[in-house]
């Protein structure tokens, strides 16, 4: 039982000491030229260890039918995968 994910992004949001400085929202899962955005701003952020970053994600729950749109909480490792993926 619980919340599942259908593993893709569709929007990103980088925060730092609580104050949102980067967020984009897309009605598809994120392409290529998206991610690299986010990883151009990403890249000019000195100190990375202040940044709390959340996806955009389409999840279904086991609680109700459908799928829904939900901000989910993230690590730096799975941004950094990301970046990888869009390569």
């Amino acid at each position: 039982m619980g919340i599942y994910s259908d593993g893709k992004a569709y929007g990103v949001n980088l925060i730092i000491d609580g104050v949102s400085v980067y967020k984009k929202l897309y009605e598809e899962p994120m392409a290529g030229d998206q991610i690299r955005e986010v990883k151009v701003f990403f890249d000019t952020i000195t100190d990375k260890n202040t940044i709390s970053v959340r996806f955009y994600i389409n999840a279904s729950s086991t609680y109700g039918p459908g799928t829904f749109m939900a901000w989910y909480p993230a690590s730096l490792e799975l941004l950094e995968k990301l970046f990888m993926n869009s390569s």
